[in-house]
């Protein structure tokens, strides 16, 4: 008979000083299904980028545009859940915090002028010339998870404690 006192039980998930890449790409799809990602379009002119984001039913105020390293376009906010009386037989609107991230195709200048009429937010970014070069930030898993708890303010529920 096998001796019971020497089982052991694997740990569930590594301690903090241990985060494996998969723990950080769980995480991650975690607060991606939490969060809504609004569709883009992104229009490359000669001098510059047009980015459009459908936004229907927020105020200018409740959006948040940031820029990285000149590449990399955060596009947050939080949209507030309407009220209804009676009972709701469907709700496929979004509601609650948004991100998106938009990797732009070379470096751009930082501006958070935008405009947002009719649920449309619309953002020109001047292309920076080759001699204004930067390195670019690396696109890693960590960055990711980073900027999104960044953008959310670190309120992402629960599971952000591990």
């Amino acid at each position: 008979m096998a001796d019971e006192s020497k089982k052991t039980v694997p740990s569930v998930r590594p301690r903090k000083t241990e985060r494996t890449k998969s723990d950080l790409e769980f995480q991650l799809s975690l607060l991606q299904k939490r969060m809504h990602s609004p569709k883009v379009d992104l229009v490359e002119g000669e001098r510059h980028f047009t980015v459009r984001m459908e936004l229907p039913g927020m105020t200018s105020d409740s959006i948040k545009v940031d820029l990285k390293e000149s590449q990399i376009l955060l596009v947050s906010g939080f949209k507030k859940e309407v009220s209804y009386e009676g009972k709701a037989k469907y709700k496929e609107c979004k509601y609650g915090n948004f991100m998106r991230r938009v990797k732009m195709p070379c470096e751009v200048h930082e501006s958070t002028e935008f405009t947002y009429e009719h649920g449309v937010f619309t953002l020109e970014l001047t292309k920076k010339e080759q001699t204004e070069h930067s390195v670019p930030e690396q696109n890693t898993l960590e960055n990711t998870l980073q900027n999104v708890l960044d953008v959310s303010g670190g309120d992402v529920g629960n599971w952000a404690d591990f």
